[in-house]
């Protein structure tokens, strides 16, 4: 005779029944988390809601036993969430296509006064004094206050004597408004073309993104070493067509087109007040007070554009070729001022212009008659992009009426390496 094993009651049935199913759903619930890191749709869940309409795009919506996973896609947006399922689906978009942003949110205290600061971009007058802040949306912590725009015509990065780097931010309007960049980070791999950036103009008193636009440049840089523009006309890049153009914003936030978003580059020049223009693969030279062309339907860059002693008015151009840049100097008229071969480099000024020539490894200096009086000076070396490691080829300082210049030719790129002074007036060129 043996025991019989007693059997299982309904009670303990009921317990392995509940426990598998726990098991089961801690499974699942693993699987679909995981699927979610991966920004994936879940498993084992109810595809409801799918194509849901957002006001430019679509939400869609998976249930699964107690969270839901969501899909936001637009022009604006593109994330995902995975939430508890009484957490309600997020505002997606505005009647205007622009996003919702957040109004109640803690500022937290920034004591380095950072633009970029723990998922929040602070805008702040003169540096010093907080006006507002925006709360990431596109992103988890990396919106910051817009910096300086890009292009691949960029003035002030072709030449690296006058690189700025890192760029400014900019400078917010009307202690009330500013833009901010919350863009999805991509590859740089592929430039300008393959980047897109989100550039929002906000309304940091009311918390409402007002516009959104594909990039934004200024016209110059203030004392506190921010991007403002003149006028308040800003060079924007419409989101849509990648096209520049120039806006002009008011105290009220809106703005007026001052010229249409049709230009692949615009830049401004702060000497002279004119508008460097591209369009249809034509360069030209635009005087906006005057509504006037200085020059017009140029193929090649034009890079610079400034007026000597005399008032009359030159322009740099250049070609690249194999990523070097041969500079050339005209006259308004399309006379050749300087038209050699080997040219890297170009300072103009009022009373002078000095030239590298990269074959020679020299800086010669003339006047506006291409006069040469002085020896040329000779380089250790032509690269003039630097960073806090590394030294210029040179540098140079124009005194302040124009009759002397100072160049200091550093001996090697190192910071190991000294540099040798020299001082020359324009008055006596010696």
């Amino acid at each position: 005779m043996y025991n019989k094993r007693p059997p299982i009651t309904k009670k303990k049935m009921i317990e392995i029944g509940i426990l598998i199913v726990i098991i089961l759903w801690v499974l699942i619930f693993m699987i679909n988390y995981f699927r979610y890191t991966k920004d994936q749709p879940p498993i084992f869940a109810i595809k409801l809601g799918a194509g849901s309409k957002c006001d430019d795009g679509t939400v869609t919506q998976y249930y699964g036993v107690g969270y839901v996973y969501r899909k936001y896609v637009s022009t604006s947006t593109n994330y995902s969430e995975f939430v508890p399922f009484w957490k309600g689906r997020k505002p997606c978009q505005e009647s205007n296509g622009l996003p919702i942003a957040p109004t109640n949110f803690d500022i937290p205290n920034n004591p380095g006064r950072e633009t970029k600061y723990r998922g929040l971009a602070y805008f702040y007058t003169n540096k010093v004094r907080l006006v507002g802040a925006y709360k990431c949306l596109n992103t988890e912590d990396e919106c910051d206050v817009a910096q300086a725009g890009y292009d691949s015509y960029n003035i002030i990065d072709a030449d690296g004597l006058y690189k700025v780097d890192p760029k400014p931010h900019m400078y917010s309007l009307f202690d009330t408004y500013g833009f901010v960049d919350d863009s999805v980070k991509q590859d740089l791999k592929y430039g300008d073309k393959q980047y897109i950036r989100t550039i929002y103009y906000y309304d940091f008193i009311n918390h409402k993104i007002l516009y959104k636009f594909g990039d934004v440049k200024y016209s110059s840089i203030n004392e506190y070493d921010m991007g403002y523009a003149k006028d308040n006309r800003y060079i924007i890049r419409d989101y849509d067509s990648s096209k520049w153009g120039l806006l002009e914003f008011s105290e009220d936030g809106k703005y007026k087109e001052i010229l249409k978003m049709e230009y692949d580059s615009i830049n401004y020049d702060e000497d002279t007040g004119y508008y460097i223009l591209l369009k249809d693969n034509k360069w030209s030279i635009y005087d906006l007070d005057n509504d006037k062309y200085v020059l017009s339907d140029m193929d090649d860059v034009i890079y610079d554009v400034w007026q000597n002693g005399n008032l009359t008015y030159y322009y740099k151009t250049g070609i690249t070729y194999e990523g070097n840049t041969t500079f050339k100097i005209f006259n308004i008229n399309r006379d050749a001022f300087l038209d050699k071969d080997n040219i890297v480099n170009v300072i103009a000024s009022k009373k002078f212009v000095a030239y590298v020539n990269g074959k020679e490894r020299k800086i010669h200096i003339i006047d506006y008659t291409a006069t040469e009086y002085n020896e040329p000076i000779k380089l250790y070396f032509l690269d003039l992009d630097h960073d806090r490691k590394t030294h210029p080829a040179f540098e140079y300082e124009i005194s302040s009426n124009y009759l002397a210049i100072i160049f200091k030719v550093y001996k090697g790129r190192e910071l190991k390496y000294d540099f040798e002074r020299y001082s020359i007036s324009t008055t006596s060129w010696k």
